[in-house]
Parts: C-alpha cells; sequence; structure tokens
C-alpha cells in the first residue's frame, strides 16, 4: 500500500516539477507516462532476470525503496541554476532528454519494487493468484490514496518541498521498515 501511495505521490512531483521547466503540451504528458511505464517494465524484467531467485528479496525491496526515495529528492532538490537552460523549451528532443533524467532511474526502481514485493508473499505457485491480486489491490489503493493525498492536499497547502519530503521519508520509511521488521539479518 505504501509502496503504490509513495510512487504515485512521485508521479504528480514529477509533473508538477516538469511543468515548471517545461511547456506542457500533450507531447510532454506523453513523453512523461511513456518513460515511466518504460521504467517500469525495465524494473520488472530486471526483477525477473536477476533478483527472481535470490534469497535476500526483503533486502533487495528495500534497497530499492530507500534509493527510489533519496534519487528523486536529490534529482528534484538539485539547485534551479542546474535547470535554467532548459526552462520552458518547446524542443521535443530536449524535452525527452529532460524527462528521461529525471524520470528513468525512480521509475526502474518502482518496476523492480513490486515484483520484489509479490515475490515476498508468494513462495508456491499455488499461491500466486491470490498473492498477485491481494499484493496488486493493496498497491493500486496506495497508489490512488497517494495521487489524492498529493494532488488535493499536500501540493496545494504544504508546496512541492514538503510534499517531496513527505514522499523521500516514507519511501525511507518503507526501506527501512522493511530491513528492520522483514529482514532481521541486516
Amino acid at each position: 500500500f505504501f509502496s503504490g501511495y509513495a510512487a504515485l505521490s512521485n508521479e504528480i512531483l514529477w509533473t508538477r516539477f516538469l511543468s515548471l521547466l517545461i511547456r506542457n503540451t500533450v507531447y510532454t504528458y506523453t513523453l512523461t507516462l511513456t518513460v515511466i511505464l518504460l521504467g517500469i517494465v525495465l524494473g520488472s524484467v530486471l526483477t525477473s532476470g536477476l533478483f527472481d531467485r535470490s534469497h535476500r528479496r526483503v533486502f533487495l525491496f528495500g534497497a530499492a525503496q530507500v534509493a527510489s526515495g533519496i534519487m528523486v529528492l536529490s534529482v528534484l532538490m538539485l539547485p534551479p541554476q542546474t535547470w535554467q537552460h532548459w526552462l520552458g523549451t518547446t524542443n521535443l528532443t530536449t524535452q525527452m532528454w529532460m524527462v528521461v533524467l529525471i524520470l528513468l532511474v525512480p521509475s526502474v526502481l518502482s518496476g523492480v519494487s513490486f515484483p520484489m514485493a509479490v515475490r515476498m508473499v508468494v513462495d508456491r505457485p499455488v499461491h500466486a493468484g491470490g498473492g498477485v491480486g491481494r499484493m496488486t489491490a493493496l498497491n493500486t489503493a496506495g497508489g490512488i490514496a497517494g495521487s489524492l493525498a498529493t494532488g488535493f492536499l499536500l501540493l496545494p497547502h504544504l508546496g512541492l518541498q514538503v510534499a517531496l519530503l513527505s514522499t523521500t521519508g516514507m519511501s525511507l520509511l518503507i526501506g527501512f521498515g522493511a530491513w528492520i521488521f522483514v529482514e532481521r539479518r541486516v
């Protein structure tokens, strides 16, 4: 639930942040959605190929959550001068590279997180349907709650910076919580 909450909250924050840098068009939205979905696909493929058989699933899930929170915070908190020469660009290639720079790594980490969470819950194939269904429902409910809370409460009342700090804090708590309460060896 909280992983979905943080992921969709971050997507709302990314969209708001990008609207400050580049002119919002249908192309900007399409590029943003494409990069996010591509990152999720790459993260899922990475998980299935490298991490699926790992016995350290909880550690890897926690690491993906912590890294995602730190990555989003560090990119969005760069000084304004870093972004100055790209402000208001209408060049589609430049927009594409900005979106890739800002969104790809956190999206890949998000793509890693969900399959790892499912594998933490489902060990036997006979339980796959129920486990995946429950995890998908929880993740989607968290995503709905995160997008509503961020879009209607955090951003309008607290601003981009406080909203960003709260989602980063949530990502860190998810990762550290997984390590402390589930992965006792860390």
